[in-house]
């Protein structure tokens, strides 16, 4: 699995958007999936991250902050 969640470098946070995973392999935001004005003053401040995780690393493997 792989989601995008809300807290500062370092940290671990809320999932707050699944990432759908295609048969080519690659993840992407799913359709109509939108940021809310909660989630903006997170993004600017760079406490957004991309996490992808499975049964054998379930903290997560990648980690990756997103970047405005």
């Amino acid at each position: 699995m792989a989601h995008i969640r809300k807290e500062a470098r370092g940290k671990n946070g809320p999932s707050i958007i699944t990432l759908t995973k295609s048969a080519d392999g690659k993840w992407t935001v799913p359709a109509g999936s939108k940021q809310t004005d909660a989630h903006y003053p997170s993004f600017e401040a760079r406490y957004l991250y991309v996490n992808r995780h499975r049964d054998d690393h379930k903290g997560g493997e990648i980690r990756a902050q997103v970047n405005p």
